[in-house]
């Protein structure tokens, strides 16, 4: 399979339908997640957030924008939008309709992500959700 069918399988598995027992298959062993803080290590991170998001959202719909691949190297962006149907991260439901949009990058090796970086949204899905961001 080549790296820009990966990654799309790689959303659409964890993204999409909340997969979280795929995580194992899409990750190396030593996977980092440069954005992502937290003591848990990021395997258990990734899919921690994968299930809030699974567990959480209906109507899950991902369009990825661009998908671009050059030998180890992949990139995407994205726009997801989902219903709120659970507490979102400490926020209680409303069933709203929510659009969260963002850029990510990945080292692949053997086939699976072994580093990503990403540039997500998060101040445009907090107003969203009624939350502001301090200075």
């Amino acid at each position: 399979m080549d790296a820009k069918e990966f990654i799309r399988r790689y959303y659409d598995e964890l993204w999409v339908k909340g997969n979280v027992e795929a995580v194992d298959d899409f990750v190396t062993e030593d996977f980092v997640d440069h954005n992502e803080p937290g003591d848990a290590p990021p395997i258990e991170r990734l899919k921690w957030v994968v299930g809030v998001y699974r567990d959480t959202t209906t109507d899950v719909q991902l369009d990825l924008e661009v998908v671009v691949a050059d030998g180890e190297h992949a990139a995407a962006f994205w726009t997801m939008r989902w219903t709120q149907h659970g507490d979102f991260f400490g926020v209680p439901a409303d069933g709203k309709r929510l659009v969260f949009s963002g850029g990510q990058f990945f080292r692949l090796r053997d086939e699976r992500i072994a580093e990503t970086w990403h540039a997500d949204d998060y101040v445009g899905l907090f107003g969203q959700l009624g939350l502001t961001l301090k200075p």
